[in-house]
């Protein structure tokens, strides 16, 4: 699977409050200094967003085309 297809994710920065989009579990692992495994598992058994590393709010983006 490449960097840039997957599971999209919307990251809150807590502490500068800036709002970025990922496309993929991988790319949003790297950008917040965590392992990839270890974001996917959260992804998958939490419903709503939840917090990474006490600074990050993690959520899947909902696709509204389906």
């Amino acid at each position: 699977m490449s960097k840039d297809t997957g599971t999209a994710l919307r990251v809150l920065d807590l502490k500068t409050n800036k709002v970025s989009i990922y496309t993929s579990i991988t790319r949003a692992a790297e950008a917040m200094g965590i392992t990839q495994p270890s974001l996917g598992k959260r992804v998958k058994k939490t419903q709503g967003f939840f917090i990474v590393k006490k600074r990050y709010q993690v959520e899947k983006v909902v696709n509204s085309d389906k």
